[in-house]
């Protein structure tokens, strides 16, 4: 509750609005889908290029007062006039970089327990989806911590000791560290057991390197995520 991005009523809290007044002008990178699945494609990979894999999302750069007007737009019930090929409809999940200003609103940044995991290998991500979005299931090579602000969000984990039951595509495919495996499938192998978490507002989720994550986002969420790489011990 003191986070001041959490804190309800305060000037800093994040909703769709405050985020848009704030930081309407800062740009991002917007997963489109014609789903509310929103698996990450390697859009530079040469299999995509040259049209050999029709990717399943697409990547759109956006600013904030419109990503925002979007999401809020879908969360009414609302149609909005579609940014790529699917014209039928279409849904968004956005990520940018997080700045020194927006990392104060979450009081996180220079903190323990982050500073004892390790030094950060990218910089923070803010991560914003409407209800329903699905990240499937894939693994990241370095430590994670996830801070969820705005919203809900259900995760399932599974340890690196089950990666190959859940058959992750190979190194050279676009959709690399992603797996064919999905949980909410028929012959999802039923001799491995996930970690389920529900995380809300001024939850802190840390998990490793190679431990594969299934996330869906509940309500509208708004989350940052950071990755670590472990000091030497």
């Amino acid at each position: 509750s003191h986070w001041p991005a959490t804190k309800a009523g305060g000037a800093r809290q994040w909703t769709l609005q405050t985020l848009a007044q704030r930081y309407g002008r800062d740009w991002g990178l917007v997963r489109v889908s014609p789903c509310l699945d929103f698996p990450f494609v390697e859009m530079s990979h040469p299999y995509v290029e040259n049209g050999v894999f029709d990717p399943p999302a697409r990547e759109v750069a956006m600013q904030m007062v419109e990503i925002a007007d979007r999401l809020g737009q879908h969360e009414t019930g609302k149609t909005v006039p579609p940014v790529a090929m699917y014209r039928a409809g279409e849904y968004y999940y956005w990520q940018s970089s997080v700045g020194e200003d927006m990392m104060r609103d979450v009081d996180i940044d220079g903190t323990e327990p982050f500073d004892a995991m390790g030094s950060l290998v990218q910089q923070p991500r803010l991560w914003l989806s409407g209800s329903g979005s699905v990240s499937p299931t894939h693994y990241d090579v370095s430590d994670s911590v996830l801070v969820q602000v705005l919203g809900r969000k259900r995760m399932l984990l599974w340890p690196p000791t089950a990666l190959q039951c859940l058959d992750p595509y190979p190194n050279s495919h676009p959709l690399r560290r992603r797996t064919r495996m999905d949980p909410r499938r028929e012959g999802f192998p039923n001799n491995i057991e996930a970690f389920e978490v529900m995380l809300e507002p001024g939850d802190v989720l840390m998990f490793p390197g190679r431990w594969a994550h299934f996330t869906e986002s509940h309500t509208l969420s708004a989350s940052v995520s950071l990755r670590m790489r472990r000091y030497a011990t």
